[in-house]
């Protein structure tokens, strides 16, 4: 048999080549050729060993046919059915399409012992409309076969598709083929594409999962229509569609906070509550059809009023009424206000008039108990959510005025708004500043600050020059005059001040013979010639740290030399001679000068105090933004918004962070001057930590470094700004989607004393 084979598979391949180009040539005894149908059938009588007869068929229907010969004689004849790529092509393409017996052996496809001696042969197969397939048959013994030959079908894989509560989607497409509704159909390897699938039904609320079969639950159709591959072969009875229940969402839009959601079933009612959304300064008022108006579904406490079955994802609309607070006033007696708002409505800002009080002016508004005075003042539309407490601040009718002859000063402005603030700042000494007393019972005060060289030998210039070696050496005078008019007139009081509560910042040029130097010495003295202790900086330091409790430093800023006083005499600018490159570097956002890091340094011989600290500057810059908010249900715009930019407040922006290096324990205080009106209304603090809630913290104990070679101790302080400027036009006009220039609008000053109970870092043994 073996042998056999071999030389069958020799002539199989040559008995398709004859089929496809040539057959009609070969002289073969008892062959015969032709095309067959299903429609009639064919007989072959081969006589001779190998002979062999060719038929060819072209089905115009795609379908399972049967192939098949019958009244076989004796002979054993082989059936073969072969393609123009070799038989076995063909057969081992069957394998997964339930079309082929698996009586078949090696060669033949299909054959049947009748027990007459002869074989008939029976193959199903699926055929594509179109395509020609080659029927081969042969035998391998000299007796003569006689035999007929036909082809049947198509025959089709008839199932039943149930529905299951759906409707529609039972059209058939099979390779291109559309077989309606029939529920007929040889259906066999599964194909996502066009050419193999149905048309899904449709359940309202419901989703398609497939077509399984009703004995064995096993999926035969997917989800969308795909036929799978276990649908070949015969007699799949039922196919029943599975469902899986749909499932929406409910969204609650909240309307100025974060929307909320619940899922519901198909046609299943909303849920008999939710929770009540909470958002500040507004009272929830339920949930509705929509953003204003509409049906209500929920009242105010999230129970259910009305109700529907969800048939589709769907929305509904919180409403919410502005709460309104009241306000009440303070200090208002003999004072004539022209408009008194009783009430704060939240989400619309309530401006609040200066007031005015004959032979007062009037400082500002402070809110709820607050520091900070504020004129023309707005309440914040999202800025207060309880009553507000109201207190009008006064001051007795004052002026300031600072005198710059000879052009000392680079800026007046800086001075004289430092000189103000001396009357905001009552002292308990008359020479040492204004009085409670003078501000209440007179008509008017007048302050009058003048810087003025020296002209002539300046008193104690011979003890100043020795004590600085010689260095370049400049004289000048500060001097505040108070001037005090009586209550109902009379003679003005004249007292020359001697010191003021709050430090005055006195900016000089470092020009002329000032200029380049490597070093500066700022010593002031009395008119009695006493001269009082001197502190020496140099540029690459930029600051002296006071030492006498006084509060008096001096800074270089730029080309500056910054005095910052509180003591009005006589000052001495003493300046070496070595010329040093100055590095600029970040300054706060001030834009005006070299270096912020403040260090200062007092050497001495022996365990005394030796100070050094360093401070870093954010870069200081903070934005105000105005805008108004777009509303996507409604299509408008809401009232303005005005808020500080968050940005302000992050990134170390307005962080200020000091390092002791000392040996010594000393005190940081911290105070802010506005420059000009921009932050007029708006509270100005320093927080230990960076959040606007945290309390304000102006003052400091920073240790010493607690042993040699140990890390500087250094604390952090971060400065806020809150609340509206009160008149915007200051920063100048801005178009829409635009930015004014950054200007000044203060300074910060960073106060380092020497604590008096401080003990010395400890020396290691």
């Amino acid at each position: 048999m073996k042998r056999v084979r071999k030389i069958l598979t020799s002539l199989m391949i040559a008995a398709v080549i004859c089929t496809m180009y040539t057959v009609p040539a070969l002289a073969y005894s008892g062959a015969n050729y032709g095309a067959v149908s299903t429609s009639g059938s064919k007989t072959f009588n081969m006589a001779s060993f190998w002979a062999f007869d060719v038929y060819s068929f072209t089905p115009s229907t795609t379908g399972c046919y049967e192939f098949y010969s019958y009244n076989n004689t004796d002979g054993d004849p082989f059936f073969y059915l072969v393609s123009p790529s070799y038989y076995n092509t063909v057969y081992n393409s069957l394998a997964n399409t339930g079309c082929r017996s698996s009586t078949a052996d090696a060669y033949s496809l299909a054959y049947n012992d009748d027990g007459n001696g002869g074989r008939n042969f029976k193959l199903q197969y699926l055929c594509y409309a179109g395509q020609t397939y080659y029927c081969f048959v042969t035998k391998y013994n000299t007796n003569t076969t006689k035999g007929s030959f036909a082809v049947s079908g198509p025959y089709y894989n008839s199932v039943t598709l149930d529905r299951n509560g759906g409707s529609g989607g039972s059209s058939i497409l099979y390779n291109g083929t559309n077989y309606g509704n029939s529920q007929s159909v040889w259906l066999s390897t599964g194909s996502s594409s066009a050419a193999s699938y149905i048309t899904a039904p449709t359940r309202t609320g419901y989703t398609f999962s497939g077509y399984y079969g009703s004995a064995n639950n096993q999926q035969y159709i997917a989800s969308n229509g795909a036929i799978l591959s276990g649908m070949g072969g015969y007699g799949r009875g039922t196919l029943v569609a599975q469902w899986s229940q749909n499932v929406y969402t409910l969204t609650l839009s909240n309307q100025g906070v974060a929307n909320t959601s619940a899922t519901v079933a198909y046609n299943t009612a909303i849920p008999e509550s939710v929770a009540a959304p909470v958002r500040a300064g507004y009272q929830f008022e339920g949930y509705y059809s929509a953003a204003s108006g509409g049906t209500q579904y929920y009242n105010s406490a999230g129970k259910r009023v009305s109700s529907f079955n969800m048939t589709s994802d769907k929305m509904i609309y919180a409403q919410w009424t502005p709460r309104t607070y009241n306000i009440s006033y303070q200090g208002l007696t003999g004072a004539v206000l022209d408009t008194k708002p009783a009430a704060h409505t939240y989400g619309t800002a309530t401006t609040i008039p200066d007031p005015v009080k004959t032979d007062y002016t009037f400082t500002g508004w402070t809110v709820n108990g607050g520091t900070v005075k504020s004129k023309n003042l707005t309440l914040a539309a999202a800025g207060y959510t309880a009553d507000i407490s109201l207190t009008a601040n006064w001051v007795k009718r004052t002026d300031a005025v600072v005198q710059n002859p000879d052009n000392i000063l680079i800026s007046d402005n800086i001075s004289q708004e430092d000189l103000a603030n001396i009357f905001h700042n009552p002292s308990e000494e008359s020479k040492r500043g204004v009085t409670q007393s003078e501000l209440n019972n007179s008509d008017a005060v007048r302050l009058t600050m003048t810087v003025s060289n020296i002209t002539g030998p300046a008193n104690g210039e011979q003890e100043i020059k020795e004590a600085t070696n010689g260095e370049v050496v400049r004289f000048f005078d500060v001097k505040v005059v108070k001037e005090v008019t009586p209550a109902g007139g009379g003679t003005v009081v004249t007292t020359n001040l001697v010191e003021v509560p709050e430090p005055i910042e006195i900016r000089i040029p470092l020009s002329g013979d000032l200029a380049g130097k490597s070093s500066y010495q700022v010593l002031r003295y009395h008119s009695d010639s006493e001269i009082k202790d001197g502190q020496t900086i140099t540029t690459s330091d930029t600051q002296a740290i006071p030492q006498d409790g006084t509060g008096e430093y001096f800074t270089i800023e730029g080309n500056n030399l910054v005095i910052h006083t509180r003591l009005f005499s006589t000052y001495a600018i003493a300046a070496g001679q070595t010329s040093l490159d100055l590095t600029p570097v970040q300054d706060g956002g001030t834009g005006n000068g070299f270096g912020t890091d403040v260090q200062g340094r007092i050497v001495q011989t022996g365990l005394n105090p030796v100070y050094k600290l360093d401070v870093s500057w954010g870069p200081m810059v903070f934005e105000y933004t105005t805008a108004r908010e777009w509303d996507p249900n409604n299509h408008v715009y809401l009232g303005a918004s005005y808020s500080w930019a968050q940005q302000s407040f992050q990134g170390g922006n307005n962080r200020i962070i000091l390092a002791n290096h000392s040996n010594a324990d000393v005190n940081i205080d911290f105070s802010f001057a506005a420059s000009g009106s921009a932050l007029d209304g708006v509270d100005v603090t320093f927080k230990e930590t960076n959040a606007d809630t945290a309390p304000e913290v102006t003052h400091y104990f920073l240790p010493k470094v607690p042993a040699e070679a140990a890390d500087a101790p250094s604390l952090k302080s971060y400065l806020w700004l809150s609340g509206t400027p009160r008149d915007l036009s200051v920063f100048g006009t801005v178009e829409s989607g635009g930015e004014t220039p950054i200007q000044k609008v203060g300074v910060i000053t960073v106060t380092a004393a020497a604590d008096p109970n401080s003990t010395l870092t400890p020396k290691n043994p």
